[in-house]
């Protein structure tokens, strides 16, 4: 897990790459998010809690990618946005809960980071002000985490804090606040979903939703022209993730998935076919074996009629 999961972290952390992601979960596909305009987060950060005896509770987090994003209407800046990508290669049935914390974390951070600056400028003048260190005049800065599934199959973890409830009494769940997640899930894309992005993380999505049939995969990389001049790094995040082996054969920075799984396919038929041709071997020796056991043949005669000494003949033959 940890190759895939560095493959992964690092694909994603691609700002070209990230903006889409979200673009296509936000924003339909528009192009609202610019990767010019996102900063680079720390994605280990922690975050303290403070229990009812006053003590510190630290706590800390770490993402996969986290970046700020500033958004540009008409060329000026008109909000900001705490964005983070977690990769699921596998199924999490507590994302619901992960996902909450990540984002009740970052809240905390700049709860914490207002109270520190106010604390410094000793402006506080109302009574809450005090309390928390948090003014009216401040504003929170919207936190989304988005998981992106990598997984081989279809998503069947709870996408809902609500969901994961043994109690499912509609009047008591109004009242407890739900928390869902933003989940990307290649097998529930239609064709005008994967239409919506701009980068390779379309052919990523799409690869991914039919990685497990080697006849549908070779019929959408045969079909699509655009796997045929793949990113190297586009194609080693699939051949990574989906532990495909593929002897990927890098040409000007590009590679031809179609050409790579052909090969595949070719090697593994031509594999199959020599441990046929192997598995008869070893059935005629076996047979001409019990021949010169019981006397009906010679070991010498049933040596040369296969073509090895006696000698080989004795060890193939198990005598």
């Amino acid at each position: 897990m940890g190759k895939k999961d560095a493959v992964a972290k690092e694909y994603m952390r691609d700002s070209d790459i990230f903006a889409d992601a979200f673009n296509y979960y936000l924003y339909g596909g528009k192009e609202v998010i610019k990767p010019e305009n996102l900063q680079e987060l720390d994605v280990t950060s922690v975050t303290t809690f403070y229990g009812d005896d006053g003590k510190a509770i630290p706590i800390q987090r770490i993402r996969d990618v986290l970046k700020r994003a500033t958004v540009m209407t008409d060329g000026k800046a008109t909000y900001f946005l705490v964005l983070g990508i977690e990769n699921q290669l596998q199924q999490d049935f507590a994302m619901p809960v992960r996902g909450a914390a990540y984002d009740v974390g970052e809240y905390v951070c700049q709860v914490n980071a207002a109270a520190k600056k106010h604390g410094k400028d000793g402006k506080a003048k109302l009574k809450g002000e005090f309390l928390s260190g948090f003014h009216s005049s401040d504003r929170l800065i919207p936190v989304v985490t988005l998981a992106i599934y990598l997984g081989p199959e279809p998503w069947i973890a709870p996408k809902s804090l609500h969901e994961m409830f043994d109690v499912q009494d509609p009047e008591l769940l109004r009242h407890v606040p739900d928390y869902k997640i933003n989940l990307i899930e290649p097998f529930r894309m239609t064709d005008e979903d994967f239409d919506k992005f701009h980068t390779d993380l379309n052919y990523v999505l799409k690869y991914l939703k039919n990685a497990g049939s080697h006849r549908k995969l070779e019929e959408l990389t045969e079909s699509d022209a655009a796997y045929q001049s793949l990113a190297v790094k586009t194609a080693v995040l699939l051949n990574t993730i989906t532990d495909s082996k593929l002897k990927l054969r890098r040409r000007k920075g590009r590679v031809n998935m179609c050409q790579a799984i052909r090969e595949m396919r070719e090697e593994s038929e031509a594999k199959g076919r020599a441990e046929g041709r192997a598995e008869e071997r070893a059935k005629m020796f076996k047979t001409l074996g019990g021949f010169v056991a019981d006397g009906f043949v010679s070991i010498k005669e049933a040596a040369k009629r296969t073509g090895v000494s006696v000698a080989e003949f004795r060890r193939l033959a198990g005598l």
